[in-house]
């Protein structure tokens, strides 16, 4: 069974931020990973159900334009990545399915080493 989320985070406009990106042809649109972990911040998530116990994740609201949980301000991009794993990994558990998590990557997802991080210090945190 799979679950997917779009996880929004926030950055500072500083163009700074933005160079020294591997490849060229994103500069304009990506930063470097390590900049989104130390200067982002949880923004919004998306998922295809809904979100029970929203403050328990650190969301603050729905959004009904949007269709996206707006989280707390000043929440780490890390952080909001914990919690949508935890949002993903509960719905999960509610269907029956409650072992062997895994992360699948996409484009714009931090890097895999960053994600199963995130993802064992969830598991070792319930």
């Amino acid at each position: 069974k799979q679950e997917e989320a779009l996880y929004i985070v926030a950055t500072p406009q500083d163009e700074e931020l933005f160079r020294n990106v591997k490849y060229s042809c994103f500069s304009e649109h990506y930063i470097p990973e390590e900049n989104a972990i130390n200067y982002g911040k949880a923004y919004a998530l998306g998922v295809d159900f809904e979100v029970k116990n929203m403050e328990d994740y650190g969301l603050q609201f729905f959004s009904e334009d949007d269709e996206l949980y707006i989280f707390k301000e000043g929440i780490s991009m890390k952080e909001g990545l914990k919690n949508v794993l935890k949002i993903l990994m509960d719905k999960l558990r509610e269907e029956g399915f409650d072992k062997d998590f895994e992360v699948i990557r996409d484009i714009g997802s931090p890097s895999e080493d960053f994600m199963r991080e995130c993802l064992l210090e969830v598991i070792k945190g319930q």
